[in-house]
């Protein structure tokens, strides 16, 4: 099957756009990129408290944070948040803003998992720990 013509001229064009000698920011780079991005993240979550503690991994043991906002029943519902960052960038700090506003708004409780990162920890680990910490919540 031939490539569709406007798909074509778009990578053409970009081809012609980037750089030569293009290179990639190191990951310290990323991870600092990402944390100073979500310091702009909303911040309208007065009523939520935080919890942090760790559960159990498949390799070790991980850390959590639990959000509650003040309007949630003793069995209120809940969902596991597994932050951004192209499982390499994240973690439970750069979004915590973001899961405390997730909290509030929908009055459920919030489990956010701070799951192993690449490239220091390779494919599946991140998986492995998004899998474990559901089947423990």
């Amino acid at each position: 099957m031939p490539l569709d013509p406007l798909a074509r001229r778009l990578l053409t064009m970009m081809a012609a756009a980037a750089p030569q000698a293009r290179s990639r920011p190191s990951v310290e780079a990323r991870r600092q990129s990402l944390a100073k991005l979500m310091q702009f993240a909303r911040t309208d979550a007065p009523d939520v408290t935080t919890r942090d503690g760790v559960l159990p991994g498949r390799a070790s043991e991980l850390p959590y944070r639990l959000y509650t906002p003040a309007n949630a029943e003793e069995r209120a519902p809940g969902f596991v948040f597994f932050h951004g960052g192209g499982l390499v960038a994240g973690s439970i700090a750069t979004h915590d803003r973001i899961a405390a506003a997730l909290a509030h708004a929908t009055g459920c409780r919030l489990v956010s998992v701070d799951y192993r990162l690449a490239p220091e920890h390779r494919f599946p680990a991140a998986v492995d720990d998004a899998i474990a910490a559901t089947e423990w919540v």
